[in-house]
């Protein structure tokens, strides 16, 4: 059974977590939320505080086996919307969300304040779940997104061409993508990190079941079902890794990446 711990739609907050100095915007103050980079606009959300007279909106969080998720009316908003100011401040040059600084995280609680009604968490024994239902998005997010630009790197044969094609989500910052590459596809310490992994995957793609000639497909087969999608999180990335080392094994083979 699920626990399902609500809010009630409050008149905003003055505070992000710890207490941070710097103000939260309330609802009269801003009306509309800040562009973010990518397909995804918040327009649905405008429309939904706008309708709420520029008031936070409620937010459910479902407690179930230890895990916390938005759930209801306002989820997917929520969740899209932490998603989109990932995108908007996070610096993607370290190599886990736990390794971004604590101020990207206070800017994204700033405007996550401004439309969801947090208020109502506070000082109650479901604080700390939301806060961690939060952290699970944000971390989610980044790992996706990091994914998705260690992909557009590897399409190209050097470095100096990838460095001039950024990513979409960089088209009007390029230099966050550049600082992407020089600080994080270009230190040692990841490069090496990158080798291992593939040999893992290797080593784990010549483990074939009966019928397969595609190691990629193999590795799938034993690692993934119908019914229950991938075993874990881990193995989901591993496939997606290996499928773009095997389109482009020249590359890897040159800078190990």
């Amino acid at each position: 059974m699920a626990d399902v711990a609500r809010s009630h739609g409050g008149d905003g907050g003055n505070e992000p977590p710890n207490r941070n100095s710097k103000r939260i915007r309330t609802g009269c103050e801003s009306s509309q939320p800040k562009k973010t980079r990518g397909k995804a606009n918040n327009k649905k959300l405008y429309i939904k505080f706008r309708n709420n007279k520029n008031q936070p909106l409620p937010v459910e969080i479902s407690i179930r086996g230890g895990q916390y998720k938005f759930v209801g009316v306002n989820a997917q908003d929520i969740i899209r919307m932490i998603s989109n100011e990932v995108a908007r401040v996070a610096p993607f040059y370290h190599r886990t969300w736990q390794r971004v600084p604590d101020e990207t995280t206070r800017d994204i609680y700033t405007t996550i304040y401004q439309y969801f009604d947090l208020v109502s968490f506070e000082d109650t024994s479901e604080w700390p779940g939301v806060q961690l239902g939060i952290q699970a998005e944000c971390q989610r997010s980044y790992k996706a997104r990091k994914s998705k630009y260690k992909s557009h790197y590897n399409t190209y044969e050097d470095v100096e061409t990838a460095k001039n094609n950024p990513s979409d989500d960089f088209a009007s910052e390029p230099e966050r993508w550049i600082e992407i590459i020089d600080r994080l596809y270009q230190d040692p310490g990841y490069i090496n990190q990158c080798e291992k992994k593939t040999d893992k995957i290797e080593q784990n793609c010549a483990i074939q079941l009966p019928g397969h000639t595609n190691p990629i497909e193999g590795f799938k087969s034993s690692h993934w079902k119908e019914d229950t999608g991938w075993v874990n999180e881990t193995a989901s990335l591993d496939h997606v890794y290996s499928f773009y080392s095997g389109k482009d094994s020249s590359r890897s083979s040159k800078d190990g990446t």
